[in-house]
């Protein structure tokens, strides 16, 4: 009977360190706060002011209007916002996203069982037409880093689970970027600021000087 209660207690003693273990590598170094989540941000764009940067900073260049856009984190989470809001992702909302030197830090809230972790990606940013493109470069389940094919078997949930109109390749993620009369030629991340270069065509003009006129007069 001896021998039996103390290999009970050895057992619950190995479940208690194997617990203990897994709270500490299950726990992120850097909790993800509720007011840093995307759906505390607004999703009023302002698209005229947009447009009157790019008519302010353009040029001309092998026939077409040009143009360069810098938007710092804040605003960045707004345009975040504002397309992940048309396109019908809420889920994602529950992660914050900021800009970092010339990477994106994602981290998304994920209960495990008992424990409340946290998944943290870093990501560089490309675009493909109007889509910005983010390439997953790293990840962390809490304290764990991820392999790749870790970061593959998340990759493929994410896109089983279905969000909307997002479209996910391997360990890339497309966002449609909802800015009409706009075309990116280029999306970067540069010195904690979001580059787009731009570029307008004949009809993109004439649509946004409409656009501001409209909106002068009402």
């Amino acid at each position: 009977m001896k021998k039996i209660i103390k290999i009970l207690i050895g057992l619950l003693v190995l479940i208690a360190i194997i617990m203990g273990v897994l709270t500490y590598f299950l726990k992120p170094s850097d909790r993800l706060k509720n007011d840093e989540r995307l759906w505390n941000v607004s999703d009023n764009v302002d698209i005229d002011s947009y447009n009157k940067k790019v008519f302010r900073n353009a040029s001309i260049d092998k026939g077409k209007l040009v143009s360069e856009i810098k938007i710092d984190n804040y605003n960045f989470k707004k345009l975040l916002k504002y397309g992940m809001s048309h396109n019908g992702n809420a889920e994602l909302q529950e992660a914050s996203y900021r800009l970092k030197d010339d990477r994106i830090l994602v981290s998304y809230p994920l209960k495990i069982w008992i424990w409340e972790s946290q998944v943290d990606l870093e990501s560089s940013l490309t675009n493909a037409g109007n889509d910005l493109v983010f390439t997953v470069e790293s990840a962390k389940l809490g304290k764990i880093k991820m392999s790749k094919k870790m970061i593959s078997r998340v990759m493929l949930k994410l896109k089983e689970s279905g969000y909307g109109n997002m479209k996910i390749i391997d360990n890339r993620i497309y966002i449609k970027l909802n800015v009409p009369n706009i075309n990116i030629r280029k999306a970067s991340v540069v010195s904690d600021n979001l580059k787009l270069q731009v570029f307008l065509s004949k009809d993109n003009i004439i649509n946004i000087q409409k656009e501001i006129i409209d909106t002068l007069v009402q």
